[in-house]
C-alpha cells in the first residue's frame, strides 16, 4: 500500500494519532454488519482542506451500475458499505480522515494485498496504542465499541453534519443509548431497568466528617425542593455497596464533590458505577474542587479558578428546566474554567467572561457516548448565586430519570392583605390607593390569570381613623368590596391565645359576620380565615379551631409557624379538626414598612430580596405560596404593589415558571394533592421550647411533657416495669387512661388526632416530688409504641431529648405469650385456631383474621428492624435496653442498671420488692411478707409450646436475632442472656 494512500500528505507529527485512530477504525468496521445497498459511503478526499465528505446515494443510475460492474472486487466487501452521512473537518476529526483512507485502499487492492496491510498496520499500531491508551481516554475506544443499529448510527453521524453546520445536536445525540462501557449490551440494560415514583440523590464528598461550604449549600439546596438526598463519606470502605446492582439503593443522580474522589474511585469501581448508572438511567454530576489538571475519565481539562464578570447559559440546552436561558448576566462569581474535548457528545452549558471577550466553558454537558451514562462537570463550586442555585437544580432534574421533588412549572399565588382597616392615623390609604389596588388588580391579570387581593377584615377599626381622607379610603374599599376576595379576622383584631374559651371567640367572629352582612361585603361561603398574629393556628389553640367552624365554617387557614418560622423553606402545611393548615411566607413588608427607607436595610434591599433573594426562592421553592402583606403597605409609597410587580417581571424574564392563583380552598386542594404526606395531623412540638410559639401560647398552660418513656415491645413485662418505676421518688408516671388505663398510647392513632392539650392533661400539673421539694421526672409507658412505625419519628418530635426503655425478651417467649393473652380475652380467632395453625400461616392467607393474629405474635420480634427506626431519631445513648429474663430473675439488678441511665438516685429495689411464690414473679412488698402484685391478667400460668412451634419459630427468628446480636455489638449494647446462643 503506497504512503500517499495510506497517509496522504500529512506530516509525521501525526503519524502517532494516526496510527491510534487507525486501530479504532479497523476494529469498528469488522465489527459492522452487512448493511442495506440503499446507502454508500462515497470519500472524496481533498488534499487541500483535508476534508472528508460522505453524500447519500440514491438508487443507483444505470451508468452507476455498469461501473460497479467494472468493479467486482467491491462485492467481496459487503460488511464495508457503511450506512452512515458524515461532513467534519479539522485535526480533531483525524479518526474518520483515515477511516475513509483506509476504506479506499482496501477497495482498491486484491484480498491478499489487503489482508498483508492489516498485518503490517496492526504490527505497527499496536505498541503505539497501549502507550497512548495510558495517557489518554478516548471518547470511543475500539476494544470497546459497540455494535450499534442502522438508525441509532443514521442519527449520531446526522448530528455530527448538523453541528458543523452551526445547529444544537445536543437532544438528538442524548436519545441514542450509544455507549463503550466494558460487556455492555443494551437489551440487558433496557431489561433491568427499575421504576421508582420519585428521585433520590446520592452524594459522594471527602468531606463527610468536616463539612464544607458546597455540601451544605447542596444540602439547603435539597432540602428547599423536597428532594431527597444520602450522604455518604468517599472513604469508606463499603462505598462500591451504595451502587452495586443487586442493592436495594435506587438513586436518580450521585454527585461527587471533587472530581478526585470520582477519578480515584479505580476502573473497577468506575466500571460499576457506570453500569449501575446505565441500569437505573442515573445521572453523574461531578464538581472540580480544588484540582488543577486533565482529567481523562471526562475528556476535560481544568483550569485555575478565575472571578467571572459575566455568566451566559445556552438556551438550548436541554438541560434547562426552570432556568431560562440565552440571557447573560452580569456579576460576580468564582468559576473554574474546563477545556473540554472538541466533540458533538459533548457540549458547553454555561459560558463565563474571564477578562474582556475572554470566555470560557464551566459547565459541560457529557452526552454519555463513553460510559453509557449522562454526565456534567460543574465549574461553579459557589452555590450562593441565585442562576447558579437553579442552574444546579436544573442539572439534576435533567440527570434524573425519576421525578425529584415537584416537577411542576406552575406556581400559584395568593396575597393576602391581613387587616385592611388596621392601622394608625396617618398610614392608612386613601380613594386613590385603593383605585390603584384595583388598577393593578386589572393590570396583573394579563400575568397572572384570574388573580386578586385576599382581603381580612376586623369590623371594629372601621372608620377610625381621625383623617377625612382615609375615612374615604375606608369606604372606597367597601364599595369596590366585590372586586376582591374577603375572609374574617377577629372583630377586635385580638389574639386568640388570650381567650381561654371557644365562647368568647364565637361572640367576636359573629359582630365581625354582622359587619360584613351589613356593608354587603361578600365574604360567606369563602371558608377562610387567618389568626391575627398567627395566634391559636400553631401551636394549636382548640377554642379556635372550634368557633372558625361554628361560625364561618372555616375549611382554610394559614401560618407561617409551623413547624417553626425559621428557615421558610422549611413551612408545611397540615390538617387538623377538618381544617387545612397552608405554609405562609412573608415577603419583607410589614404593618410599619410604610416608605421605601422603611424596608429593612433599605429599598435596595427589597430589590436583591425579588431579585434572586428570599421572596424569589420562595416561589421557586413552594408550588403554593401564600404571602402576608398589610393596609400600609398599599397607601403611602404603595411598597405592595411595587413588590408584586418586580417580582412577577422578574420571574418572567429569567425563568419559565407559569403564575396563577385560585381561591384559598381550591389552592388548598392542589397544594395537599401534590403533598398528600402533609395531609394528616401536624407532628407535635414542645411549645416550650420556640420563643416564637410561647408569645403566641395560653399563658395559663403549662409544658408538662414527659422525659423517660416506656416503649415495649408488648409481652415483655413492661407493665411489671411501669410499677417498678413508680416506686423510684423521683419518678412519677401519668394518670391512668379511663379504657387503656397506665397507657395513654399518644403517638398512635388515634390518639394522636386528639392533640397535644389532651396528652400533656394526663400529666400532673407540677414537676416537683410527692414528698420533697426536689425535681422529679415525668414518665409513661405504651408497649405498642415500639413496632409503630410513625412514633420514633412523632416522638422526637415533642420529646427530642426523652431517654427510651424498651425490654428484649426471647421472641419465641414473647410470640407465646401475646397469643395466649389474646385466648384468655376470648379473642376468636386464638380460640378456633391453634398456635402453630396461626404463625405458619403464609404471609398472604385469605383469612384476614388469622393474619392479623400472626402478624401480632411475629412481627413485633423483629428486635433489629424496631429498634434500627428508633435509632434514626434517637442517639444509642438515649436508649436503654433491658433484658428480659434479667427483669424477672434479678429484677433489682436491671433496676440498678435503669437508675444509672436515667441519672437519679440509686435505691436498693430489694427493699421494695418481694417473690411472690402464687405470681411467680416479684411483686411489690407489703409489711412484712405480704405483696402487692399485679391484677389477674398478669402472670397466667399456661401450658408449655409445642416442639412443632419451637422449632418453627426458631428457623424463623434466627435471621432476626443475628441482625439484634449485630446491632448490640456496634453500638456496645449489652447482649441478653437469651441471644448468647445465636451465632
Amino acid at each position: 500500500m503506497s504512503r500517499a494512500c495510506f497517509l496522504g500528505r500529512h506530516s509525521p507529527h501525526h503519524v502517532r494519532s494516526i496510527r491510534y485512530r487507525l486501530f479504532t477504525v479497523y476494529s469498528a468496521l469488522f465489527s459492522c454488519k452487512p448493511l442495506t445497498d440503499n446507502f454508500r459511503l462515497l470519500v472524496n478526499h481533498q488534499i487541500s482542506s483535508r476534508r472528508l465528505v460522505a453524500r447519500e446515494t440514491h438508487t443507483p443510475t444505470a451508468a452507476s451500475h455498469k461501473r460497479r460492474q467494472t468493479r467486482p472486487h467491491r462485492e467481496k466487501y459487503p460488511g464495508l458499505s457503511v450506512h452512515a452521512h458524515v461532513t467534519m473537518t479539522g485535526k480533531d476529526d483525524d479518526t474518520t480522515l483515515y477511516s475513509a483512507l483506509l476504506l479506499r485502499c482496501l477497495l482498491r487492492h486484491s484480498s491478499r494485498r489487503v489482508l498483508v496491510t492489516l498485518i503490517v498496520i496492526v504490527a505497527v499500531t499496536v505498541p503505539f496504542l497501549l502507550l497512548q491508551m495510558r495517557t489518554q481516554s478516548p471518547i470511543v475506544s475500539g476494544s470497546q465499541y459497540p455494535m450499534l443499529p442502522e438508525d441509532m448510527k443514521k442519527g449520531i453521524v446526522d448530528a455530527f453534519r448538523k453541528e458543523e453546520e452551526g445547529e444544537d445536536t445536543k437532544q438528538q445525540i442524548y436519545n441514542y443509548s450509544f455507549v463503550t462501557d466494558q460487556n455492555y449490551e443494551p437489551d440487558t440494560m433496557a431489561a433491568a431497568s427499575v421504576d421508582a415514583s420519585k428521585g433520590h440523590v446520592l452524594i459522594v464528598t471527602e468531606h463527610f466528617q468536616t463539612g464544607s461550604r458546597l455540601l451544605q449549600q447542596i444540602s439547603v439546596l435539597l432540602d428547599a425542593q423536597r428532594i431527597g438526598y444520602t450522604v455518604v463519606d468517599a472513604k469508606d470502605e463499603k462505598l462500591e455497596h451504595q451502587w452495586q446492582l443487586h442493592s436495594s439503593n435506587i438513586y436518580s443522580v450521585i454527585v461527587f464533590d471533587t472530581v478526585l474522589v470520582y477519578v480515584g474511585l479505580g476502573q473497577s469501581k468506575l466500571h460499576s458505577l457506570h453500569s449501575y448508572c446505565r441500569v437505573q438511567s442515573a445521572g453523574l454530576l461531578v464538581f472540580p474542587g480544588s484540582f488543577i489538571g486533565r482529567v481523562p475519565p471526562l475528556a476535560t481539562m481544568v483550569q485555575k479558578p478565575a472571578t467571572a464578570t459575566t455568566i451566559w447559559v445556552d438556551a438550548k440546552s436541554s438541560l434547562l428546566r426552570v432556568l431560562k436561558g440565552g440571557r447573560t448576566l452580569k456579576t460576580s462569581v468564582e468559576a473554574i474554567p474546563l477545556m473540554m474535548r472538541r466533540s458533538a457528545y459533548y457540549n458547553a452549558v454555561v459560558k463565563v467572561e474571564i477578562k474582556s471577550k475572554v470566555w470560557k466553558s464551566v459547565v459541560i454537558d457529557d452526552r454519555g457516548v463513553q460510559v453509557g451514562a449522562r454526565r456534567v462537570v460543574f465549574g461553579l463550586m459557589d452555590l450562593s448565586l441565585w442562576m447558579v442555585k437553579l442552574l444546579f437544580v436544573d442539572v439534576l432534574r435533567s440527570l434524573s430519570p425519576r421525578p425529584l421533588g415537584y416537577m411542576m412549572l406552575e406556581r400559584k399565588i395568593l396575597v393576602d392583605i391581613d387587616d385592611i382597616f388596621v392601622a394608625k392615623s396617618g398610614t392608612k390609604f386613601v380613594w386613590k390607593d385603593v383605585q390603584a389596588m384595583v388598577d393593578f388588580q386589572d393590570w396583573i391579570q394579563t400575568e397572572i390569570p384570574g388573580f386578586r387581593f385576599n382581603l381580612g377584615l376586623s369590623g371594629w377599626y372601621y372608620l377610625k381613623s381621625s383623617l377625612v381622607s382615609e375615612q374615604d379610603g375606608d369606604r372606597a374599599v367597601v364599595e369596590k368590596a366585590s372586586h376582591f376576595w374577603w375572609f374574617g379576622h377577629i372583630f377586635d383584631h385580638s389574639q386568640p391565645h388570650l381567650h381561654n374559651t371557644t365562647a368568647s371567640l364565637v361572640s367576636l367572629m359573629q359582630q365581625n359576620k354582622q359587619f360584613t352582612r351589613s356593608h354587603n361585603i361578600p365574604i360567606e361561603g369563602n371558608h377562610y380565615s387567618i389568626a391575627p398574629h398567627h395566634s391559636g393556628v400553631y401551636p394549636v389553640h382548640e377554642a379556635l379551631y372550634e368557633a372558625w367552624r361554628h361560625v364561618w365554617d372555616v375549611r382554610v387557614t394559614s401560618t407561617e409557624e409551623y413547624p417553626h418560622l425559621r428557615p421558610a423553606y422549611s413551612r408545611r402545611g397540615f390538617i387538623y379538626k377538618g381544617i387545612s393548615v397552608l405554609p405562609r411566607q412573608t415577603c419583607g413588608l410589614f404593618t410599619h414598612t410604610y416608605m421605601k427607607s422603611d424596608y429593612p436595610g433599605g429599598f435596595d434591599r427589597m430589590v436583591e430580596s425579588v431579585e434572586g433573594g428570599e421572596v424569589f426562592f420562595t416561589i421557586i421553592n413552594s408550588p403554593v405560596a401564600v404571602f402576608m402583606t398589610h393596609l400600609s403597605n398599599y397607601g403611602n409609597d404603595r411598597l405592595a404593589l411595587v413588590w408584586l410587580n418586580m417580582t412577577v417581571q422578574f420571574i418572567k424574564k429569567w425563568t419559565n415558571l407559569r403564575l396563577s392563583t385560585s381561591p384559598p380552598v381550591e389552592l388548598a386542594k392542589y397544594y395537599f394533592s401534590l403533598f398528600p404526606d402533609e395531609a394528616t395531623t401536624p407532628f407535635w412540638q414542645n411549645p416550650c421550647q420556640d420563643k416564637r410559639h410561647v408569645e403566641i401560647w395560653p399563658k395559663h398552660k403549662e409544658c408538662r411533657l414527659p422525659s423517660v418513656v416506656v416503649i415495649g415491645p408488648q409481652k415483655t413485662g413492661t407493665t411489671a416495669l411501669h410499677q417498678f418505676l413508680s416506686l423510684h421518688p423521683e419518678l412519677q408516671s401519668n394518670r391512668l387512661h379511663p379504657t387503656s388505663y397506665e397507657e395513654l398510647q399518644f403517638f398512635r392513632d388515634p390518639n394522636y388526632g386528639n392533640g397535644l392539650d389532651w396528652y400533656m392533661s394526663f400529666f400532673p400539673s407540677t414537676q416537683r416530688r410527692k414528698r420533697s421539694n426536689a425535681s422529679v421526672l415525668l414518665f409513661e409507658k405504651s408497649a405498642n409504641y415500639f413496632d409503630y412505625p410513625l412514633a420514633p419519628k412523632r416522638m422526637s418530635y415533642l420529646l427530642p431529648k426523652a431517654k427510651l426503655i424498651a425490654i428484649l425478651l426471647n421472641p419465641m417467649q414473647r410470640s407465646y405469650s401475646w397469643y395466649q393473652h389474646q385466648r384468655s380475652h376470648g379473642e376468636k380467632t386464638a380460640l378456633h385456631n391453634s398456635f402453630h395453625d396461626v404463625i405458619t400461616q403464609n404471609s398472604s392467607c385469605s383469612n384476614q383474621a388469622v393474619c392479623a393474629l400472626r402478624n401480632r405474635c411475629l412481627i413485633p420480634g423483629h428486635y433489629a428492624e424496631h429498634l434500627n427506626r428508633w435509632l434514626t431519631y434517637y442517639k444509642p445513648s438515649q436508649i436503654h435496653l433491658v433484658d428480659g429474663d434479667e427483669l424477672v430473675r434479678h429484677p433489682e439488678l436491671a433496676m440498678d442498671k435503669i437508675q444509672k441511665f436515667l441519672g437519679i438516685t440509686t435505691y436498693d429495689y430489694l427493699k421494695w420488692l418481694r417473690y411472690d411464690r402464687r405470681k411467680g414473679f416479684f411483686c411489690e412488698a407489703q409489711g412484712f411478707s405480704s405483696t402487692k402484685c399485679l391484677g389477674k391478667g398478669k402472670g397466667r400460668v399456661y401450658q408449655s409450646m409445642d416442639n412443632k412451634s419451637r422449632q418453627f419459630l426458631t428457623r424463623y427468628f434466627r435471621p432476626h436475632n443475628v441482625q439484634l446480636k449485630s446491632l448490640l455489638l456496634e453500638h456496645h449494647w449489652t447482649i441478653p442472656s437469651w441471644l448468647d446462643v445465636v451465632k
